[in-house]
């Protein structure tokens, strides 16, 4: 009987012990780390729960640094290959800024630092200065580097690295990206009808097209746009607005 009493313990054991391998390759094959010393169940659920966190705060905080840099970046032409003004302050946009994406970064970057020094420094401890930020064709990628998440008790300690990384595509926010705006610009500038060709092309604002003249009388056309969707400012709510001179 004592012997029968103690397999079944036995297999008990090993039974307990190949679920928490399984659990443990599992966690790890899809491509997050863990070190650790002990593991339990029940561990997981705190290290999942902050990493959500973290992904939530990244992506409120860079929605709104997403529209601060786009709405200041498109009213000042730094999309623009050499802004140069008229005597009205407006310009002409014959080509595309070579390193608009680079520019692009580093004003998200900025936007994005000030919106998160809003936060408990719980918040910004997590986030500030560890994260790296690629602008590509009117999408953006901030992505934490060697975020780790540890917790530690009398009987165990694990250290979880998870990749935390969210994505902002001009298009899912009603923006359009500045490559996809001067092909748009490059087709309609000879059309006859430049309005009805920008608005057919561009559906997330909307197009007018003014004629005026420069200082010496010359005809010029400049296309002013605004977008259809209000976005949350520190003033209130608002549009979009930008415009150029169309060459």
């Amino acid at each position: 009987m004592k012997k029968k009493a103690s397999l079944q313990i036995t297999l008990l054991v090993f039974l307990i012990f190949g679920l928490i391998l399984i659990t443990l390759f599992s966690f790890y094959s899809s491509n997050k780390k863990i070190e650790g010393k002990i593991f339990a169940f029940g561990v997981f659920n705190p290290l999942y729960s902050e990493e959500g966190n973290t992904e939530f705060y990244m992506q409120d905080i860079g929605k709104t640094a997403l529209i601060k840099t786009y709405s200041s970046f498109a009213r000042d032409g730094d999309y623009v290959g050499e802004v140069i003004q008229n005597s009205k302050g407006e310009f002409k946009f014959e080509k595309l800024n070579e390193k608009r994406d680079e520019f692009f970064a580093e004003k998200f970057k900025e936007n994005f630092e000030s919106e998160l020094s809003k936060y408990p420094d719980e918040i910004k401890n997590k986030i500030s200065g560890k994260y790296s930020v690629l602008v590509s064709e009117g999408k953006v990628s901030l992505k934490l580097n060697e975020y780790k998440i540890s917790k530690t008790s009398s009987v165990f300690g694990v250290v979880y690295s998870p990749n935390v990384e969210v994505n902002f595509r001009f298009n899912d926010f009603g923006l359009i990206s500045f490559e996809e705006l001067y092909g748009i610009k490059d087709r309609c500038k000879d059309s006859n009808e430049k309005a009805f060709c920008f608005n057919s092309g561009i559906k997330d604002f909307n197009v007018l097209i003014s004629e005026k003249r420069d200082s010496v009388g010359n005809k010029y056309d400049y296309v002013n746009f605004e977008s259809k969707k209000e976005f949350l400012s520190d003033s209130g709510f608002s549009n979009i607005k930008f415009g150029f001179i169309l060459n």
